[in-house]
């Protein structure tokens, strides 16, 4: 069903053209959907709204397929973080998620993962590699829908320049100490906050001596609560607190000197001599991590497809990394970094599998970590 633009159509047709046009979407592009389950309601809403409405159903169409072509001028399309009425309730806020995004873009990160988890930490969606230019068009509708069903916006950005450092779980005082190296800290409770620092030629090993300087979460896996949506936690379960970005500073790329300088990196560990176990490497100093690639290159055979299976290279990863002086927690976290099936399983998973790899080195005389 075509309509012409500028025509007023009665209820029954304008209802017609919402059903139709929703349902053409779901078919046609469900793949690349971010949010697949509340997008046909956000469509039919859009489209009872008249010429303005049309014009944001075309925008949310381009944004989820790069090759449509509006038929409506750019000066028609509203910009996605401009103000409309959501029929109340809780909502998001895209300008904030917006600022977020580019920030990272800023220091190389463009494209991003999206996990979707539910108030019990489930995973309700993922979607992979998205790039800034995807996400623009689409934030306002999918923080609105996320806000409504009670579902956090979790984005992993995927860096392409500077090492990119988490540091999270923060007192205000710990955060404030961070700023002048971070080019984001938000708040992600009342209590909480996460700094980002973007650093020059640092490592995995300079990662974990910075995060245990600044006194973060050693395990912090490297995503993030989007700014600008909720916290849904059964803890926050009668106040829910909306996660902001406190500090903002695009571009900012700092060496490992000028973190050293703060106070904020810890020495690097010294060995300690002692017995080595049986059947595992003398290597006690962590001094990297095995390559995924390797590991999932020699991982057997899924199916009669012939693709490498997964778990088993995950669990060899995670095995590899103990025996080679990595904790359970490190392990998990670094395999998040890596391992597509984690980031789609999440953390639970990640910490499951390092766990397990731990318990059969254990079996067999090495150290548990």
């Amino acid at each position: 069903m075509t309509t012409p633009v500028g025509e007023t159509m009665d209820e029954r047709t304008l209802d017609a053209f919402a059903e139709q046009t929703a349902q053409d979407l779901l078919t046609r592009h469900a793949p690349d959907c971010l949010h697949r389950h509340g997008l046909r309601g956000a469509i039919i809403r859009l489209a009872r709204q008249g010429i303005e409405g049309h014009a944001r159903l075309f925008q949310m169409r381009r944004g989820l397929d790069g090759n449509f072509h509006s038929p409506f001028p750019a000066s028609v399309l509203p910009s996605a973080s401009e103000p409309r009425s959501t029929g109340g309730g809780m909502t998001g806020d895209a300008p904030q998620a917006q600022e977020m995004l580019a920030a990272f873009a800023s220091v190389g990160a463009s494209h991003f993962d999206i996990t979707f988890t539910d108030v019990a930490g489930a995973k309700v969606a993922f979607r992979r590699h998205r790039s800034l230019d995807q996400l623009r068009p689409v934030l306002f509708d999918l923080l609105q829908e996320a806000a409504a069903r009670q579902h956090n916006v979790i984005v992993r950005p995927r860096p392409a320049g500077a090492f990119l450092v988490q540091l999270d779980d923060l007192d205000a005082t710990a955060a404030a100490r961070l700023r002048p190296v971070s080019f984001l800290v938000q708040r992600t409770s009342p209590s909480h906050y996460t700094a980002w620092v973007a650093v020059a030629e640092a490592d995995a090993d300079f990662a974990r001596r910075l995060k245990k300087g600044s006194g973060a979460d050693p395990t912090a896996s490297g995503a993030t609560r989007i700014s600008g949506s909720w916290n849904f936690k059964e803890k926050y379960a009668t106040a829910f607190p909306r996660v902001e970005t406190v500090h903002a500073r695009p571009s900012l790329v700092v060496t490992r000197a000028e973190l050293e300088a703060l106070g904020v990196v810890a020495p690097p560990e010294k060995t300690v001599p002692g017995p080595l176990p049986s059947r595992v490497t003398s290597r006690r100093l962590p001094r990297g991590f095995p390559s995924y690639q390797r590991c999932v290159h020699h991982a057997p055979a899924a199916g009669g497809d012939g693709r490498p299976d997964r778990s088993r290279a995950d669990f060899a990863f995670c095995l590899l990394a103990i025996a080679w002086g990595w904790s359970i927690e490190e392990t998990a976290a670094r395999l998040l970094q890596e391992s597509s099936k984690a980031q789609e399983n999440g953390e639970a998973y990640a910490l499951r599998t390092a766990r397990n790899a731990a318990a059969a080195l254990e079996r067999r005389g090495g150290p548990r970590r």
